[in-house]
């Protein structure tokens, strides 16, 4: 007697409903996509601080990815039944979906997090800078190709040997393939309602597929927060103080100035946060110890060319992803400006790359007269940006000769801290000799940002032979800070976290106080602090307009200060006091995080009314911050420095470069 086949056998697929999942190229384009997706979330998940069992979560937040992609396939597998004609439609969607898919997985490779619709956009209107990441991060050998080739031919080749040989057909039926993917779909769809919402925002990141997130985004708009109808109309006043002070400061006692910005260095990877910090850095805790240590200082967004904007021009810069910060559409008055009107020979002097963000226009806008880049220092570029900061220090000594009893102002700009944490050879052998840790990109970070206090260290070195040091005020901070993985978050453009916002930050000199100060502090609050320990204050209605303050005297410690992500759509809140209140448009979760009591920022906790109206008025703040698609973005030419050339409207590059 014959059993009847159970009903789930029946209407299931069957064993030979598998392969053709391979053999079909617009399933198979499909079945790649789902598994380079699985690969790199099984990578970031298992990089996640504070999981108790990883594989676990990994498995809850494949679930949207298994319901889309084959979900995806089984809808394309119906059509492609009725005729094969259709796969001229089925093959360049699966394609398309492919290429997404591809891109989604090297973006949460490098950031730790799923690519957005914004993402992908600003990477295309940067098409160059990111060729460059590219090129200088992915060095892909013969031997890998030929071995990524053959994993990618082997599975279609035997499995249509396999169907050959049972006398099956070599892309099976639309219907079989379609049983088989929508078995897989109802089992992803499954998981992904059936596993709980995690409480780590890393994870709730991952949840999802990024793929049908990006389309949606593209086709929609959606998470691209505008904020209402006050967009930016202008700074206004455009001074920070009055052209009589600026006289005045010209008639006076004028000390030298250096700004050393540390690119990427986060506060709490540095001895100035705890002795047995991975990296030491001596002269930064000397120069606290002899001035001014703001203890939580942090970015308003953690994005250089905003953030730099935003230190020397005491004002928020404008909160989206848009550079308007290297154009002459932002028109105000920053430090540079005033102390080159008083007198002060400005420069500023880059281990980066000139052409990355159009560094010579930023700083042409925010008024230095002379440029310096790694493209005239050294051919010895690491990666896509930087090199090693000790090439600045010859340059920079030499350019402080030439002042010849000028005052001067120097800003420094690191970059070797910069993903992708490069070490040159000679660095690397000498770190070896010595059993320093360089196994890790956070450890090579660690030993860049010891090289970026040992330059520190030279150039006071330098000024104290030159009899200049106990007339230079001299402050070194960082731009913003960096991820590494911990909390779902590498590197910085969406680290609202105090890895990506909470920089270190000292102060000494003529004018400087001995003194820690441990209120909120923001980085826009440098304009006002240099000021200040010149002896000047900004204007009534400069004061009024921005939030910047100096750090040197008493400040409230109930300061609001606004931050946002540099892609708008993943964060923007406030931090006040020990309280950091996070928004994030993409998803409009809104949450807090106690700082004094949770350092750690792992258990986000509820608005509390008053919260919600103060990040309402904060929204409002972001708002008058943001211009509208309609504002111009002008690049006038540039004739300032003379190994630059600029034209209107092109990326500035460097004349007889050094680095061919």
């Amino acid at each position: 007697m014959t059993r009847e086949p159970r009903w789930w056998r029946a209407t299931g697929p069957d064993r030979w409903c598998w392969p053709p999942l391979v053999t079909s190229p617009s399933s198979y384009l499909l079945v790649v996509s789902v598994l380079l997706t699985m690969i790199v979330k099984l990578k970031v998940v298992a990089g996640l601080r504070n999981l108790t069992f990883w594989p676990g979560s990994w498995v809850c937040v494949l679930g949207g990815d298994l319901a889309f992609f084959f979900g995806l396939a089984a809808l394309l597998a119906l059509g492609e039944r009725s005729s094969r004609r259709v796969m001229f439609a089925t093959v360049p969607i699966a394609i398309l979906v492919t290429v997404i898919a591809v891109i989604n997985a090297g973006y949460m490779a490098i950031s730790g997090e799923q690519l957005t619709w914004q993402v992908l956009m600003l990477g295309l209107s940067r098409f160059g800078d990111v060729g460059g990441i590219v090129k200088g991060t992915v060095s892909v050998g013969p031997l890998v190709l030929l071995l990524a080739a053959a994993l990618l031919v082997a599975p279609p080749l035997v499995a249509r040997w396999a169907l050959r040989r049972a006398g099956k057909p070599a892309t099976g039926t639309g219907g079989d393939r379609a049983r088989a993917a929508a078995t897989v779909a109802i089992i992803g769809l499954v998981l992904h309602l059936a596993s709980p919402v995690p409480r780590q925002y890393a994870l709730q990141r991952l949840r999802g597929n990024a793929v049908l997130r990006t389309y949606w985004g593209l086709a929609t708009g959606s998470g691209d927060w505008t904020g209402g109808e006050a967009l930016f109309g202008g700074y206004r006043p455009r001074e920070l103080v009055s052209p009589e002070v600026t006289a005045a400061l010209r008639a006076g006692t004028r000390p030298n100035v250096v700004v050393v910005i540390m690119e990427s260095t986060r506060r709490d990877e540095t001895t100035l946060a705890r002795d047995d910090a991975p990296a030491k850095t001596p002269n930064l805790v000397a120069l606290g110890a002899r001035g001014l240590q703001v203890t939580n200082g942090r970015a308003v967004i953690p994005q250089t060319s905003k953030s730099v904007w935003s230190m020397m021009c005491g004002r928020i810069p404008l909160l989206q992803t848009k550079v308007f910060e290297n154009t002459s559409s932002l028109d105000v008055q920053c430090v540079p400006q005033i102390l080159d009107a008083a007198g002060w020979k400005t420069g500023f002097f880059q281990s980066a790359a000139g052409t990355f963000e159009d560094r010579p226009r930023l700083v042409h806008e925010l008024g230095y007269r002379e440029f310096t880049a790694a493209d005239h220092i050294t051919d010895d570029l690491l990666g896509y940006l930087a090199t090693e900061e000790h090439h600045l220090v010859a340059p920079i000594l030499a350019w402080i000769d030439q002042a010849a009893g000028q005052p001067f102002f120097a800003t420094v700009l690191t970059s070797a801290t910069h993903h992708p944490y490069l070490l040159a050879a000679d660095h690397e052998a000498a770190l070896t000799a010595a059993g320093a840790r360089i196994a890790t990109e956070r450890d090579r970070y660690d030993r860049q940002v010891e090289a970026a206090d040992q330059m520190v260290g030279d150039i006071v070195a330098g000024l104290a032979q030159r009899n200049l040091l106990e007339h230079t005020i001299i402050v070194v901070l960082g731009d913003h800070g960096e991820g590494f993985g911990d909390k779902g978050v590498k590197q910085h453009g969406s680290n609202f976290f105090e890895e990506g916002l909470h920089v270190p930050w000292v102060m000494a000199g003529p004018g400087v106080p001995i003194k820690v100060q441990t209120v909120a502090a923001s980085l826009y609050d440098l304009a006002p602090t240099l000021l200040d320990a010149l002896g000047i204050a900004l204007t009534p209605a400069a004061a009024a307009s921005t939030p910047a303050r100096s750090l040197l005297g008493e400040v409230p410690a109930d300061r609001v200060l606004p931050f946002s992500c540099f892609y708008d759509n993943s964060c923007r809140g406030y931090v006040q006091g020990t309280t950091k209140v996070v928004y994030v448009p993409e998803t409009s979760q809104r949450f807090a995080f106690d700082l004094a009591a949770d350092p750690e920022e792992s258990n986000p906790i509820a608005l509390t009314d008053a919260q919600r109206a103060t990040l309402e008025q904060v929204q409002g703040v972001i708002t008058t911050h943001r211009a509208g698609p309609a504002w111009p973005m002008t690049k006038p030419a540039i004739d300032w420095y003379p190994r630059w050339k600029c034209p209107e409207d092109t990326v500035c590059t460097p004349i007889n470069p050094l680095r061919h």
